[in-house]
């Protein structure tokens, strides 16, 4: 059996999922066998969930809100932590910190980050494994631990 969803709609509130799915039978007229193909399909009304509201990014005394297409875009210009972090090897923590919607829980299946393979930013790396941690309520935070490491010393790593 093959087949194929569709969900329309991306906000809150409702929207109709559609399915549709192709299946083979067998029928007779009481002499020969026929394989028959139908393809069936349907819809119905489903609830959407509110979105994961992203509040603000932090690093150390730095924090900016998140603007179209949820980016943060987080300038440490000026921070007195601006020369650790910009330098080799120095660790810092990268925290997210969002609202879930009503009625929701966090999944910590679903707590991860991605380290940023291409780009302006591409010296900057996760190390360690991401954390998700509420504060009892709808707040959560997602701790990323990451580091920089600059292009030159990249490319020695990667000789080993």
């Amino acid at each position: 059996m093959t087949g194929q969803e569709e969900l329309y709609g991306e906000d809150a509130g409702s929207t109709t999922l559609s399915g549709s799915y192709s299946y083979v039978y067998w029928e007779t007229d009481y002499m020969d066998c026929y394989q028959r193909y139908d393809t069936v399909s349907d819809n119905a009304p489903v609830d959407v969930a509110d979105k994961i509201a992203m509040h603000d990014a932090t690093v150390y005394e730095r924090a900016v809100g998140f603007g179209a297409f949820n980016i943060a875009n987080l300038g440490l210009s000026g921070s007195s932590h601006q020369t650790d972090i910009c330098s080799n090897h120095s660790a810092f923590t990268l925290r997210i910190n969002f609202v879930l919607p009503t009625g929701a829980q966090l999944e910590q299946s679903r707590c991860d980050a991605d380290t940023p393979f291409a780009g302006t930013y591409n010296d900057y790396n996760i190390h360690g494994t991401p954390t998700c941690s509420m504060d009892g309520s709808l707040n959560g935070h997602l701790n990323i631990p990451a580091d920089r490491i600059l292009a030159a010393l990249k490319m020695t790593r990667t000789r080993r």
